[in-house]
């Protein structure tokens, strides 16, 4: 099932929102920060330079507020199906 929280963060750069996707297998963790393909270089490198935040690293900060969650999809042999 994918799971996706949506939450508020007040910083001292004012409020940020994160979202956050829940990923069952560890592995799959350790592959993205491991990753070195093109799109996940650019797009972690993105992240970094727009908040600060080193999308290969457990992020740490002030406590946060949930805002929204997202529920309602399987994936099934590699699709993405309704739950």
């Amino acid at each position: 099932m994918l799971l996706d929280t949506w939450h508020i963060q007040d910083t001292p750069f004012g409020p940020w929102v994160l979202v956050v996707t829940r990923i069952d297998n560890y592995a799959d963790v350790e592959a993205y920060a491991a990753s070195s393909g093109e799109f996940e270089v650019w797009f972690k490198s993105t992240v970094l330079a727009l908040s600060g935040s080193d999308p290969n690293k457990a992020p740490l900060g002030p406590p946060t507020t949930e805002l929204y969650t997202w529920t309602g999809a399987t994936i099934v042999g590699g699709e993405v199906g309704q739950s």
